[in-house]
């Protein structure tokens, strides 16, 4: 992402900085791998509880990615 982004929407205050953790990274990691794991036993019984855990798993590895990085949308 380019420098001149992060700034604008550090200084617009909807991105800051978040001290991360290994652990914290790990543990949504993990998350994510339980809800992918979750979806793939209920695709036949709950189609759209499948969509949804999958979503969900997509969210918490994106959250890692952006954790490591130290970059966090701002709450």
């Amino acid at each position: 992402m380019s420098e001149g982004i992060i700034k604008d929407l550090e200084k617009s205050g909807k991105l800051r900085k978040q001290p991360a953790g290994v652990t914290q990274v790990e543990e949504l990691l993990r998350e994510a791998a339980r809800d992918l794991a979750e979806a793939k036993k209920i695709k036949d019984i709950a189609e759209r509880a499948t969509y949804l855990l999958a979503y969900n798993a997509m969210l918490k590895a994106g959250r890692a990615l952006t954790t490591r990085s130290s970059w966090s949308r701002k709450s």
